[in-house]
C-alpha cells in the first residue's frame, strides 16, 4: 500500500513539475473555456414565464420573463453578470423615449422568485450547467399606480432593486421607477452575458408590454423574426399609403 501510494505521488509529482511551462497554456485555451449558450422557450411557462399570485396587504399577481444562460465550455463560468440595453429607435421623439426605459445598461439578477435569498446580480456557473436569469416582470398592481410625469408604466426591467421583495406599498413605488420600466407597446433589448474568465455572448428579444399584466411576452430576435417583422412593417407601409392616397376628382 505505501509503495502504491509513493509511486502515485511520485507520478503527479513528476507530472506537475514536467508539464508547469504548459499547464496555464493548457487550462487556459480556447478548448476548455467557458462558453455561454442563451435558451429561451415560451412553451415551457413554468421555467421562462412563472406567473405568481402573492398576498401583502392585498392579493396581486406577477408574470416573470427569464432566460437560461448555459455553459457549453468545460470550465465553470466565475463572476457571470448579465446587463439589459433597451435598443431605442433612430430618430424617436420625446413622446416616444417616454414610453421607454432609459437605454443605459442594466444589471439583471439572477435566481428563482419569490425566493429573495437566491437572488444575485453575479453567478458561477458549471460546465455543462445552466442557470435562470430574470429579464422583465409585470404586476397587477402597476397600472393602479399612475405616474403623472409619464404614461402609466406596465412592466419593469429585472434588476435586484426591482424584483425583490419589499413591503407591499414601497414595493410598487419602487418598481415604478420610469428609467427602468415600459409603457404598453413593443420594445426591443439586448442581453450580455459577461465572465470573468472573459467569455462573453449577447441575443435581442422582442418585449410585448400589455396593460392585462398576463400578455407580457417576449421572443428572441432570429434572422427568421427580422424578416417576417420587415415584410409586416412594409405591408403595413403599402396599406397606409393606399388608404391615404386621395381619391382622383371627377
Amino acid at each position: 500500500m505505501d509503495q502504491k501510494s509513493n509511486t502515485s505521488n511520485r507520478y503527479s509529482e513528476s507530472d506537475r513539475l514536467h508539464y508547469a511551462p504548459y499547464y496555464d497554456l493548457f487550462v487556459d485555451s480556447p478548448f476548455f473555456r467557458p462558453r455561454f449558450k442563451i435558451e429561451f422557450n415560451h412553451r415551457e411557462r413554468n421555467t421562462f414565464s412563472p406567473e405568481l399570485t402573492l398576498r401583502s396587504y392585498s392579493k396581486f399577481s406577477q408574470r416573470f420573463l427569464r432566460v437560461r444562460v448555459r455553459n457549453t465550455g468545460r470550465k465553470t463560468a466565475h463572476k457571470c453578470e448579465a446587463e439589459l440595453t433597451v435598443v431605442i429607435p433612430n430618430g424617436a421623439d420625446e413622446n416616444e423615449l417616454m414610453r421607454h426605459p432609459s437605454d443605459e445598461p442594466k444589471l439583471l439578477v439572477w435566481g428563482r422568485y419569490p425566493q429573495a435569498e437566491e437572488l444575485k446580480t453575479s453567478m458561477d456557473i458549471p460546465a455543462k450547467a445552466g442557470r435562470l436569469l430574470h429579464v422583465v416582470f409585470s404586476d397587477s398592481d402597476f397600472a393602479l399606480q399612475p405616474n403623472v410625469k409619464s404614461p402609466i408604466r406596465y412592466a419593469s426591467v429585472s434588476t435586484l432593486e426591482r424584483v425583490r421583495p419589499f413591503e407591499r406599498e414601497a414595493h410598487i413605488a419602487e418598481n415604478l421607477v420610469i428609467p427602468d420600466s415600459f409603457t404598453n407597446g413593443r420594445f426591443i433589448v439586448e442581453v450580455a452575458i459577461t465572465s470573468e474568465e472573459g467569455a462573453y455572448t449577447k441575443a435581442k428579444f422582442q418585449i410585448d408590454v400589455d396593460s392585462d399584466w398576463k400578455k407580457l411576452k417576449m421572443e428572441r430576435i432570429t434572422q427568421t423574426v427580422r424578416l417576417t417583422h420587415s415584410i409586416s412593417w412594409i405591408y403595413n407601409r403599402l396599406i397606409h399609403r393606399q388608404v391615404s392616397k386621395p381619391e382622383p376628382n371627377h
